[in-house]
């Protein structure tokens, strides 16, 4: 089993970039016209103050959807669910349980497996729900933008929860060797990963990834690929094919840069520096430097990251060599770039859950793992997807009981399987499978 202290550490993802501009109030200078706002943005801000949003003309090619209309109703619901989830967590007995569920299993003390155990028996209804929410998708809070960069997101910790509980009861189920209800968990932690991914705002998009790895890590703990049906094999591989979400991470940068334009003109207007903040009020050449290579980095986040990264560091050179002037984009830039590597480690994670299954599957099939990954093509219509690092396939070794299977992740060097976060390779199951 991997060593997944990661799947905590994965999920901190989130501070992963800096909010320089956090308290910044969001009043802005008439005379200072931000960006245009997103039609994602509008809807929420239309939502929060009770107005129509049905009426938003989306654009075609927007990879945010409008709103369902029952929004409300699934706001609401999903506000129910994190109550019912905060009793579940502060009962009797269970004060630690949330810190155990951020473990990996094979972290997991008796004790602590008895008391996860102890735990999901108790909150079946909790389970149900969740994943009763989760097939409802989206929206799940009412982001209130126009209070620029004092916006809160309360839902994201909540739902990194929820994952972490259909983690844990995935992993009962595959231990109990019913592999249809880990699958039915892992599915409905990808649809809480969904309904985030339609945020139109970056920590968002950084939340959506770390629930999609944790239950990229579900899969890899709740049962061998031989072990799943041809049907249970279809129904998850539908919801992990749809797992990128590129094309939201990408226009989530137009959000980016949007709130930051509106904080820009709030600062030159007279509204308080940040907290700590020694920079002083941006100039209009700082913010058009930075608008400048946000849209960069946007056209960078659509490719994947093997085509992109020549670019992403010519921007970072670009942005090394800016005059000390240009403060602000010197430091927020590099942590809002950094993120794209995140995005790439989420497309390999999702693709080592497919190919580790069929690897497996086939050695189940033929009684031995296959000669190449272009033995397994055909569960992929015929061509299995590249390394999102290199470009090429990733690494596999059969070695007679054991695979080796890998990314060579963000150093773009092929370390022979070594697996640390955020060193060395990203390994399927963390360790050869036994």
């Amino acid at each position: 089993m991997p060593k997944l202290g990661a799947l905590g550490l994965v999920s901190l993802v989130v501070v992963a970039v800096p909010v320089a501009l956090l308290g910044v109030c969001s009043a802005v200078a008439a005379e200072e016209q931000p960006p245009a706002k997103p039609a994602s943005i509008e809807a929420y801000e239309r939502l929060v103050a009770g107005q129509e949003w049905r009426s938003i003309q989306w654009p075609e090619d927007s990879a945010f959807k409008p709103f369902p209309d029952d929004a409300k109703d699934i706001i609401a619901g999903y506000d129910r669910l994190f109550t019912r989830m905060e009793r579940a967590f502060g009962a009797p007995g269970m004060h630690d349980v949330e810190n155990v569920l951020g473990k990996g299993p094979n972290e997991w003390n008796d004790a602590e497996r008895s008391k996860v155990a102890q735990f999901l028996a108790a909150n079946r209804d909790l389970i149900s729900e969740i994943k009763l929410m989760a097939n409802r998708g989206g929206p799940v809070y009412p982001l209130n933008f126009s209070k620029g960069f004092e916006m809160e997101f309360p839902h994201l910790v909540k739902m990194r929860s929820c994952a972490r509980v259909l983690h844990a009861s995935a992993v009962i189920n595959g231990m109990n060797g019913d592999c249809n209800e880990a699958v039915d968990d892992i599915i409905a932690g990808m649809k809480l990963g969904a309904a985030v991914a339609q945020e139109p705002i970056l920590i968002s998009q950084l939340v959506r990834i770390a629930i999609y790895g944790i239950m990229s890590f579900a899969a890899q703990n709740s049962f061998d690929g031989g072990d799943l049906s041809p049907e249970l094999t279809r129904r998850l591989f539908a919801h992990v094919e749809q797992a990128d979400h590129r094309e939201e991470f990408a226009e989530s940068f137009s959000g980016e840069i949007y709130l930051s334009s509106k904080a820009f003109s709030a600062i030159r207007a007279g509204a308080p520096l940040p907290e700590g903040s020694n920079l002083g009020p941006p100039q209009e050449a700082d913010e058009r430097a930075y608008v400048e290579m946000m849209e960069r980095v946007i056209s960078a986040a659509r490719l994947p990251y093997h085509e992109a990264v020549r670019d992403l560091d010519r921007i970072q050179t670009h942005i090394q060599n800016l005059p000390e002037p240009l403060a602000y984009s010197r430091a927020l830039l590099p942590a809002l770039i950094r993120s794209c590597i995140a995005q790439a480690r989420h497309e390999a994670l999702i693709d080592l859950v497919q190919i580790g299954i069929l690897v497996e599957q086939y050695r189940t099939r033929e009684g031995y793992y296959p000669d190449t990954l272009d033995d397994i093509a055909s569960g992929f219509g015929g061509s299995v997807p590249v390394d999102p690092f290199s470009g090429e396939k990733y690494r596999y070794r059969p070695l007679g009981s054991v695979f080796v299977l890998y990314s060579i992740s963000e150093n773009r060097l092929d370390d022979g399987g070594t697996h640390e976060l955020r060193k060395g390779d990203i390994v399927w199951r963390g360790e050869q499978k036994k």
